[in-house]
This record gives C-alpha cells, sequence and structure tokens, in this order.
C-alpha cells in the first residue's frame, strides 16, 4: 500500500469516527428531550389532578353541610352524601370492565402520541429533500 492510501483511510476513519460520535450525541440528546417532556407532562397532570381532588373535597363538604342545614342534622346530611358517594362508586365498579378503563386507556396513548409524536414528525418533514 502506498503511503497515500493509508493517510486516505486514516482520514476516512477519523470521519468516521466523527459521524458515529455526533449521530451517538443526537440520539443522546433526542432521549433527554422526550424524557424531559413526559416528565413535564406527568408534573403537570399530577398537579391538575392534586388540585381536582382538593376542590372535589371542597365541594363534598360543602354538599354534606348543605344537606345537613335542609334535613336540620349534620348525622343526616353527612349520611346522605355518603349515600350519594356510595351509588356513584357502585355505578362505576359496574361499568369499569366495560367503558371506563378502556375509555382512560384511549385517551392516554392517544394524549401521548398527539403530544409527543408531533415533533418527530415535523423534523421528519423538515429533513426530506424538496423535489
Amino acid at each position: 500500500m502506498d503511503q497515500k492510501d493509508t493517510k486516505d483511510i486514516q482520514a476516512l476513519w477519523a470521519e468516521v469516527k466523527t459521524y458515529i460520535t455526533l449521530r451517538l450525541e443526537e440520539v443522546r440528546l433526542k432521549a433527554v428531550e422526550k424524557v424531559s417532556k413526559i416528565m413535564a407532562d406527568l408534573i403537570t397532570i399530577l398537579l391538575m389532578i392534586t388540585f381536582a381532588v382538593m376542590a372535589f373535597l371542597a365541594a363534598c363538604i360543602t354538599l354534606a353541610f348543605y344537606l345537613s342545614d335542609l334535613l336540620n342534622s349534620y348525622t343526616q346530611g353527612f349520611g346522605c352524601t355518603a349515600l350519594i358517594f356510595l351509588a356513584i362508586a357502585v355505578i362505576t365498579l359496574l361499568a369499569k370492565d366495560r367503558y371506563i378503563e378502556k375509555w382512560i386507556s384511549n385517551m392516554t396513548v392517544r394524549r401521548y402520541f398527539e403530544k409527543h409524536f408531533e415533533d418527530d414528525e415535523e423534523e421528519e418533514l423538515a429533513k426530506q429533500p424538496v423535489n
């Protein structure tokens, strides 16, 4: 082999190593971006659920006191509220397998794909050559 051929091979090998390093860095950065988006989404959802539960508890207590005022008895007001929630729990238990689980899983998967793969499609379209 000539001296020139070994220099060309060494230069080519250096370019290949540089390319592989850049591709690995790109993959790592994309993974970090996806994880950060998912974590941000989870944190905001957990905050929304927390405040929704707090509002629900306040509404429950308000309902119990309102019914207590109507029935002139704290025991009857809170008892009626408990019966209302017991009825809701039984209806939810009966409908859980047929409707609620499917709806929640479909909504979760749809939300994930719409939110986190929209950017990938835009990037792929940007990378395609224009004819």
